[in-house]
C-alpha cells in the first residue's frame, strides 16, 4: 500500500512538471477537440487582453492540430505574422510574411484562400524599407 502511495506521488509530481512552460509560468492546457473557430476566438481574446504569447500559442495549436487543412494553416500563420506586425517586431514579421507569400508561388496555391496573400502583402508593405532588402 505504501508503494502505491509513493508511485501516486511520483506520478503527480511528474505530471506537474509537464504543466510548466520554459519560463516557469503555468501553461494553460488547450484541450483536444477544440475547433479551429474556438481556438481562433480564444487567440483574439488573448490578444485583446494584451497576452500576445497566449494568442500565439492558440494560433500555433491550430497549425499543430489542423495543419493538414491549408486554409486553417495559412490563416493561423498569417495571424502569427500579423501579431508581430502589430507589435512592430519587423525582424520577426518579415520572414513569416515572406514564408506565407512563398506558399502562393507553388502549384498547390489554389488550395489557399487568396485573401491571406493580399493581407500578407499589405502587412509586408508596412515594414520599414531597410529590412525589405534582407
Amino acid at each position: 500500500m505504501k508503494r502505491l502511495a509513493v508511485w501516486a506521488c511520483c506520478l503527480a509530481v511528474a505530471g506537474l512538471g509537464g504543466c510548466v512552460t520554459p519560463k516557469g509560468k503555468a501553461a494553460e492546457i488547450i484541450p483536444e477537440g477544440v475547433s479551429v473557430l474556438k481556438l481562433t476566438q480564444s487567440a483574439q481574446d488573448a490578444f485583446a487582453a494584451g497576452n500576445v504569447e497566449k494568442a500565439t500559442r492558440y494560433y500555433q495549436t491550430i497549425i499543430d492540430r489542423f495543419g493538414d487543412d491549408p486554409a486553417a494553416r495559412i490563416a493561423a500563420e498569417f495571424e502569427i505574422a500579423h501579431l508581430s506586425v502589430k507589435r512592430r517586431d519587423w525582424d520577426k514579421a518579415l520572414p513569416l510574411l515572406d514564408a506565407i507569400l512563398s506558399q502562393y508561388e507553388h502549384d498547390a496555391a489554389y488550395t489557399l484562400p487568396r485573401a491571406y496573400q493580399k493581407l500578407a502583402e499589405l502587412d509586408r508593405a508596412k515594414i520599414p524599407h531597410p529590412r525589405k532588402a534582407k
